[in-house]
């Protein structure tokens, strides 16, 4: 992996050097653009390198993730599939149910107390860490019911958008409203519009990967068309 993100990391140099001798109309040159009229706001070469890297690692690399998990899901619950392809209007039900049922990103960022407190029960100091726990949160059967675990493409979106899939508060993703269009644009095309995909592999030779502080996720999820 290691290899790959200074590839990732080279490649985006590389990119800066040819706009900054051939501008063109995307993102890099813009970027650029600004650095060339030297106003207060201007990013240098690291600068642009870290934000493009961002770019890529959050829009392109969740959503995929997510996808990959969201389709398996429906897989392992051929009657929910089944409900969805015979009602393509639950799509709008079925993004957030699967999001919340997923939880890709299952950790959420780092609070720290701002003063001394009690939080159901455990005391919490001023300056101590507090992390939430997105998967918790997302199966809470004091919103969600007992059937909290179970996965329901009709299910009703609960308080706020009925999911903490994409963070909360400040850290609330600011891709939230076009990862779900994506992933209902995706669905609607792979799963309503066309037959079912099925598994190429057993279910059990699927390949996990860990992602340090976040868990496991889907390698590859190969299916025949």
């Amino acid at each position: 992996m290691g290899d790959g993100l200074a590839g990732v990391v080279e490649y985006v140099k590389a990119l800066i050097a040819r706009r900054t001798a051939a501008p063109a109309d995307d993102l890099i040159s813009a970027l650029l653009g600004g650095a060339r009229e030297g106003g207060a706001g201007a990013l240098d070469e690291e600068e642009i390198t870290a934000m493009v890297f961002l770019l890529i690692n959050t829009g392109i690399t969740p959503p995929a993730l997510f996808l990959a998990h969201a389709v398996l899901a429906l897989l392992d619950h051929p009657g929910q599939l089944d409900r969805l392809r015979a009602e393509p209007e639950l799509l709008g039900r079925a993004v957030p149910e699967l999001l919340r049922h997923v939880t890709l990103l299952r950790i959420g960022a780092t609070l720290y107390a701002t003063e001394d407190f009690v939080f159901a029960g455990t005391g919490l100091r001023r300056g101590d860490s507090v992390t939430v726990a997105l998967l918790a949160a997302n199966h809470d059967p004091a919103v969600y019911g007992e059937a909290s675990a179970r996965l329901d493409v009709t299910r009703e979106a609960a308080r706020g958008r009925g999911h903490l899939a994409f963070g909360h508060g400040a850290h609330h993703c600011i891709g939230a409203a076009l990862g779900s269009l994506v992933t209902g644009v995706v669905f609607e095309r792979l799963l309503v519009r066309r037959p079912v995909p099925e598994l190429a592999v057993a279910r059990g030779e699927l390949e996990f990967g860990h992602w340090p502080g976040d868990g496991f996720h889907l390698l590859r999820l190969p299916v025949r068309l």
